[in-house]
């Protein structure tokens, strides 16, 4: 049987004036009201954050009605379906930002109010002192909204927003606010051309450091551990009973194109930027375990932070996935960082660490990796020299009040309870309209398609599953390499 579709009935339902698409964004969020946004609850950096979108969403569901115009109502109604599920997938999520469930144990009222003090705290440093937010999610995750200025969210496990909750492993919380830095600075082409040009450095000097004994250079095996960090995830390995299966697949990608198209990994940008931006994250974190420079009495506690948090999302320690590096490179980079790249100290707090919890990463303060942890260490710390004198990633002098958090996050101490929330940044406005002209150039539908509201991690804080991007060739290149 075919089905008829009346060209008019789908104008009037979905390509209609601008009043019923106000009608429509409004709808996401009154009715019914467990499951939408409750506007009386919210604070005042919330409502700026939602009329933002409900202003962009409307130039968007607007300009693919202009973009539809002249095809068949059948493709008519596909097309806008999608746009319009976009539209309320971000505007659900909004509702989980914002909403407190009282029927759920989560995020109740002491505890919301606690992890954004910690928040407002660990983000002093940021550009602009930004207000990060809170949503629910199944890992840890920075999410950026790309249509205002000024916020950020952070997705939190749920065990970690009840009630009784420890607060030990909180020092996540910095990690992901440091994905507002990376993600401002991003936005910027100057500072986008900085993140490659700190790549391409990060790049030669790896080539220029040869381990011994093996004469190998720091960089082969960087690019080892990145070439065997993609195929692990490859296809979804979990999936397969027969290893022999993707053991060849690898085979072949290795000699068809790692092999025979080595400017894949070597030349390619896309990884390198995010494995670097992954490192200085880590490193907003770490800071505050130095004192004066060397590693303080809270040094241990710092590592065990940023190790319990890897330990608990990657299988096989030694690698990570497209983007992020491999948890044991991160530690021992962290490490590294803390004793300012100094043998004996690397070798003191490593053996401490070790001491504490167990070699479960195999950190060995000799040797290739650790040449490799000290190569990496050295361009992450000339980036943050660098930048200090004019501010386009994070700030590097921590507070007292952010290392006595940070002591009491880790020593299990009581925390203190603030007021929640009630200001919002200065001039947030400039995001919204850039992103506004940039719906507005677009000429394809399949390009308003691609825009997205909101960017987010899509490897998460590990994400040790996580699928890569196609093979062989990625968006960014490196040094024209």
């Amino acid at each position: 049987m075919t089905i008829k579709i009346d060209k008019d009935k789908v104008d009037d339902l979905f390509l209609s004036e601008k009043g019923d698409l106000k009608k429509f964004i409004n709808f996401l969020y009154t009715e019914p009201p467990k499951q939408r946004l409750n506007r009386e609850v919210v604070i005042p950096a919330q409502t700026a954050i939602i009329s933002a979108f409900e202003g962009v969403a409307e130039v968007y569901l607007t300009k693919g009605r202009d973009l539809l115009k002249g095809e068949p109502a059948q493709i008519r109604l596909q097309k806008y379906e999608l746009l319009l599920g976009k539209v309320q997938r971000h505007a659900l999520q909004l509702s989980e930002l914002t909403r407190p469930d009282p029927d759920k144990p989560y995020f109740p009222g002491n505890r919301r109010t606690l992890l954004i003090d910690i928040l407002e705290v660990a983000a002093q440093r940021l550009p602009g002192q930004p207000v990060i937010l809170l949503m629910l999610g199944d890992y840890y995750k920075y999410l950026h909204f790309n249509y205002i200025n000024g916020f950020g969210a952070i997705c939190i496990p749920p065990r970690i927003a009840t009630e009784n909750a420890s607060n030990r492993n909180l020092g996540v919380l910095w990690h992901e606010a440091a994905g507002y830095a990376i993600a401002i600075a991003k936005i910027k082409d100057e500072n986008e051309q900085r993140f490659e040009m700190w790549a391409t450095t990060l790049h030669d000097h790896l080539v220029s450091v040869v381990n011994e004994p093996d004469n190998t250079t720091c960089w082969i095996l960087y690019s080892e551990l990145f070439q065997q960090s993609l195929l692990i995830n490859l296809g979804g390995r979990q999936k397969y009973k027969s290893e022999g299966i993707l053991l060849e697949v690898e085979g072949l990608i290795r000699e068809k194109i790692f092999k025979k198209h080595p400017d894949t990994i070597d030349g390619d940008g896309s990884w390198q930027v995010a494995w670097l931006s992954e490192f200085l994250e880590d490193l907003y974190w770490v800071m505050v375990g130095k004192i004066d420079g060397v590693p303080g009495e809270m040094s241990t506690g710092v590592l065990n932070v940023l190790a319990v948090a890897l330990a608990a999302t990657y299988e096989n320690l030694r690698l990570g996935d497209f983007g992020h590096p491999p948890p044991f490179l991160r530690v021992l980079v962290a490490i590294c960082f803390l004793c300012d790249n100094d043998q004996a100290l690397i070798t003191q707090v490593i053996a401490a660490f070790v001491g504490e919890g167990g070699n479960i990463f195999g950190l060995n303060p000799n040797g290739a990796d650790i040449e490799l942890a000290k190569a990496i260490t050295k361009v992450c710390q000339d980036i943050l020299r660098e930048q200090e004198s004019n501010l386009w990633l994070y700030g590097t002098n921590v507070s007292v009040p952010e290392k006595n958090l940070a002591s009491d996050i880790l020593n299990q101490r009581p925390l203190r309870f603030g007021d929640p929330l009630d200001s919002i940044p200065g001039d947030n406005s400039k995001a919204t309209e850039r992103f506004i002209k940039r719906i507005n150039d677009v000429e394809t539908f399949d390009e308003l398609l691609a825009i997205d509201f909101t960017s987010d991690d899509l490897y998460p804080f590990g994400g040790g599953s996580s699928m890569p991007p196609p093979l062989p060739w990625y968006r960014g290149r490196i040094g024209g390499r």
